[in-house]
């Protein structure tokens, strides 16, 4: 006899992992949103810094919030922020 329980545990292991991917693709965009926020509040305190120092916060605030948004984890966002300051800090010169 069959009772049709191996349609329903699919279809809702299947509606499960599609609200996980969702949550994890919802925490992802709020983190980049939460980077770019702190990216231009960080901009106002630009103010008395050189020309070459503003530049390479600026580009280590944009290769973070690229590296996040690309990457999703701490490694890439450190890895992006390294690299936007050293291009910044030498378009800065």
């Amino acid at each position: 006899m069959h009772r049709g329980h191996g349609y329903l545990s699919i279809s809702t292991t299947v509606s499960n992992y599609t609200n996980g991917v969702t949550i994890m693709k919802s925490i992802r965009t709020i983190g980049t949103l939460a980077a770019l926020v702190a990216l231009v509040g960080s901009l106002s305190a630009c103010d008395g810094m050189s020309r070459q120092g503003r530049d390479t916060a600026i580009g280590a605030g944009l290769g973070g919030a690229a590296g996040a948004a690309l990457g999703g984890s701490a490694l890439s966002t450190v890895g992006g922020a390294a690299a936007g300051g050293i291009i910044g800090n030498q378009v800065g010169k």
